[in-house]
């Protein structure tokens, strides 16, 4: 069954309503690619390893600034990498501002509860996606997930963007979401512009200027993802809190699934929408080798890209396309390539 393409369903932004025209654009064709006979491949030009702690087994924020520069954030430890556009690391000792490492402090070192998505603003500050908090006056398992913009001292200054998430009924991991249920996904891109995505099992994104007024919706019919083993508790991943995999697999499914993974804006105002889906306790280690839906930056569909196995891809800029890849032993690389 086809998932709705979702340009029909009003989506409730946080952003100034009535602030410029919104062009919605379905997608009900092949892509320009495929038509034109143009779909081009992923050539490798670079890769660094990184450090140690920092990408391993995940980093939390990932930010490309549109000269190429790469920004890696360890949320575990604060740690802030930046390598220049030809992968060499840059000097730096700079670490999160404390505010916000105790801000997400939480979310981070309380291992019964999801990773929190961030994204660095290339102007200044963070997008955050909370993790799922109580409705005021509403069911203990009914909660609400916010993207927000974080300042450095951990003030949130906007909220942008609301999922409505139904949790576990479990003292021990009520902030936990049930298997298949919406989950915010949000993406800054080198201009700042913002895409978000989750708030409806559609297959639609919102696009928002870097001024956050709304800019484009995007839609497309696509299959819905089925869960993951992981997710309904059929497999236990390494590391898990104890009791979690039992809950999971207990609990009822949510019936309607997103069609798509992740998704980050990339140069040109490029769009990328990850066609499978990942585990929330893991959500940049896999899964590698997926495929990519791409749409121009006026939200028209160009077509399929595959990232190599074992990498996910994260961003784009400066006509590269960047990944991490994992290799067997846990060693987190980051690697460039050119689409041609």
């Amino acid at each position: 069954m086809l998932a709705s393409s979702g340009c029909s369903e009003p989506i409730s932004l946080s952003c100034p309503a009535g602030s410029g025209d919104v062009i919605v654009v379905d997608n009900p064709f092949e892509g320009r690619w495929f038509t034109e006979g143009k779909t081009p491949r992923l050539t490798e030009e670079w890769r660094v390893s990184l450090p140690d702690g920092v990408g391993s087994p995940q980093p939390e924020a990932v930010g490309i600034r549109s000269d190429g520069t790469v920004t890696i954030v360890e949320l575990g430890t604060g740690t802030i990498i930046e390598l220049d556009p030809e992968g060499d690391q840059t000097p730096s000792e700079e670490l999160l501002p404390p505010g916000v490492v105790a801000a997400l402090a939480g979310a981070v070192v309380d291992e019964r509860l999801p990773a929190p998505v961030v994204e660095i603003l290339p102007s200044a500050g963070f997008l955050v996606a909370l993790p799922p908090r109580p409705i005021p006056g509403g069911a203990e398992e009914r909660r609400v997930s916010l993207v927000v913009r974080m300042a450095a001292d951990a003030s949130v200054t906007d909220t942008l963007y609301a999922v409505s998430v139904t949790t576990l009924n479990d003292h021990d991991f009520v902030e936990w979401p049930r298997p298949g249920t919406g989950m915010p996904l949000v993406a800054v891109g080198p201009g700042s512009e913002v895409a978000l995505a989750g708030a409806s099992s559609a297959y639609r994104i919102d696009v928002l200027r870097a001024d956050f007024t709304d800019s484009l919706v995007v839609c497309r019919q696509a299959p819905a993802l089925p869960l993951t083993e992981s997710e309904t508790g059929e497999i236990e991943l390494p590391g898990s809190p104890p009791g979690l995999a039992w809950l999971l697999d207990a609990s009822r499914r949510v019936k309607t699934l997103l069609p798509f993974g992740r998704i980050f804006l990339g140069s040109e105002g490029r769009l990328w929408v990850q066609r499978e889906r990942p585990d929330p306790q893991r959500l940049y280690a896999q899964p590698g080798g997926a495929a990519y839906d791409v749409f121009a930056a006026g939200g028209a569909y160009l077509g399929e890209v595959r990232a190599p196995a074992r990498l996910v891809l994260v961003g784009e800029a400066t006509g590269l396309v960047y990944g991490l890849e994992a290799s067997e032993d846990g060693q987190v690389s980051l690697v460039a390539f050119g689409l041609r």
